[in-house]
């Protein structure tokens, strides 16, 4: 992935350098960083392939299959809301102690940049939540206070 300084950043999108670096504070543009040597990067949208977004939805047994569809339905609707065009729909009948998920693990191999959608992050994993929060982009209806 390419990265490019803010100043040309700014340039590209029609901001003066300040206006660009105001919206960085403000968390405006979308995965700029300050690296090591205190230089604010934004990663070239030119270069950057769109981000797939892919709803999960999980219930622990057949009879919740009700709650599934709905539970799916609402996370569509977030997305929309949030102007996220859906790639697919995964919904799963598993428990969240299984690691052994076929449908999440294909998922979660898939090797373009992502986003998850999930009501809860229980829906995903019932332990080791943080360590996929780490490794990909995890978008939740509903966060709890604890997170």
């Amino acid at each position: 992935m390419k990265l490019i300084k803010l100043s040309k950043w700014a340039a590209k999108n029609g901001y003066s350098y300040r206006g660009a670096y105001n919206r960085f504070n403000a968390g405006k543009i979308e995965a700029a960083y300050k690296n090591e040597t205190g230089r604010i990067v934004v990663p070239d949208s030119e270069e950057q392939q769109p981000i797939k977004t892919i709803v999960y939805a999980r219930v622990s047994s057949h009879k919740q299959k009700d709650d599934l569809e709905r539970q799916a339905e609402r996370m569509v609707h977030f997305c929309i809301s949030n102007g996220w065009q859906v790639e697919s729909v995964i919904k799963e009948i598993a428990s969240g102690l299984n690691d052994n998920r076929p449908k999440l693990i294909k998922i979660l191999k898939n090797p373009y940049p992502i986003r998850i959608v999930a009501e809860h992050k229980d829906r995903l994993t019932i332990f080791g939540y943080n360590y996929l929060s780490t490794l990909i982009m995890v978008c939740m209806l509903w966060r709890d206070s604890s997170s």
